[in-house]
């Protein structure tokens, strides 16, 4: 290891620490630039879809007004020889199962990605479409056999459903578009800001390199020490300690300070137990005042029974008084009714 005077190696603890603060300070910018890089990314949003399959949810929901219309004319009014009532329970059990299942589609396995729920999504529709294609052939038959009426209205239900749905799926596109220009956009700029984000990093980084192969050059030969003294906190106390005469070579600023740090830690164990013993102390002394006060409590009750024993034992005196006078009475009350008796006897 060099040897240098007290001067010269605080001058070099110095340059020491400069860099140290350097490095630190690059350290800080680059987790800064992190956390702005992995907010960002965050931040990035999904593209909306408007694929087949979305486009084929629409497709269920015409499907399903379709039906549901031509049910309710074929139900209605081409029903004969039933009662309107018996027509109307029919069309209700018609309606109820299919909003049970757009509602058992939609709510549990259009937006499930598993292949059971996309086979089991497909069936459905294939269901719904080949009952839609039986409407259409019932429509055709009811046309060649003359019931021009109800396959006009049939037909006329399946063209309006066709350009709701063809409509809507404009309409909807369109919003679709909308939303992912504005998306492509925010993404844009999003991808912008981490492009400089990335190259202020790369810069920082070649910064860091340069810092620490500084710090190794200067450090070598001299300064083998522990990775805790190369840090801000163990170069300043190395340093505060040869700054008050407390060690003049750079390996008695190491056991001092090493010294100091096991003083500090003894001594904040020990003010760790002697807060805890303080606790106890408290804790101690709240259960006896609990049990002072459990105490107070039980001779009061203990008190409270013996007055109310005495009180109870004089009503029981005065009761047993009581009804010996009410003895005595009726006793005497017997006699002269007794008397009386003699007397109506005699007479």
């Amino acid at each position: 290891m060099e040897v240098m005077n007290k001067e010269e190696l605080l001058n070099r603890l110095y340059e020491v620490y400069q860099k140290a603060t350097e490095i630190t300070g690059v350290l800080a910018k680059q987790t800064d630039l992190a956390a702005k890089y992995r907010h960002d990314r965050y931040q990035e949003l999904d593209h909306v879809d408007k694929s087949l399959m979305n486009k084929g949810k629409y497709l269920f929901l015409a499907l399903f007004l379709a039906h549901t219309l031509t049910v309710f004319v074929t139900t209605m009014l081409f029903s004969h020889g039933w009662y309107f009532s018996t027509r109307l329970d029919m069309f209700f059990d018609a309606v109820i199962f299919n909003v049970v299942a757009v509602i058992f589609i939609f709510a549990v396995l259009w937006k499930r990605k598993s292949k059971a729920a996309l086979a089991l999504r497909v069936f459905l529709m294939v269901v719904m479409g080949l009952d839609f294609a039986g409407s259409l052939l019932s429509w055709a038959r009811s046309i060649f056999l003359g019931n021009f009426l109800g396959g006009s209205l049939s037909i006329l239900i399946m063209v309006g459903t066709a350009i709701l749905f063809f409509r809507l799926l404009q309409h909807l596109n369109s919003k679709v578009d909308r939303q992912n220009v504005e998306i492509r956009k925010s993404n844009a700029e999003i991808e912008r800001r981490n492009e400089e984000i990335a190259r202020q990093y790369d810069q920082l980084s070649e910064q860091l390199m340069q810092r620490r192969a500084e710090m190794t050059a200067l450090c070598y030969g001299w300064y083998q020490v522990d990775d805790c003294f190369y840090t801000v906190e163990g170069i300043q106390s190395l340093i505060r300690v040869l700054e008050n005469q407390e060690a003049d070579t750079l390996k008695e600023a190491i056991k001092t300070v090493r010294e100091q740090d096991y003083r500090q830690r003894m001594l904040a164990y020990q003010e760790a137990i002697l807060q805890a013993n303080h606790q106890q102390l408290i804790n101690q002394e709240e259960i006896k005042r609990q049990l002072r006060y459990a105490n107070v409590l039980a001779a009061t009750s203990v008190a409270l029974q013996v007055v109310s024993n005495a009180q109870q034992a004089e009503t029981n005196r005065l009761l047993s008084q009581q009804n010996a006078t009410q003895a005595r009475t009726n006793s005497l009350l017997s006699r002269q009714n007794e008397r009386l008796r003699d007397i109506n006897d005699r007479l």
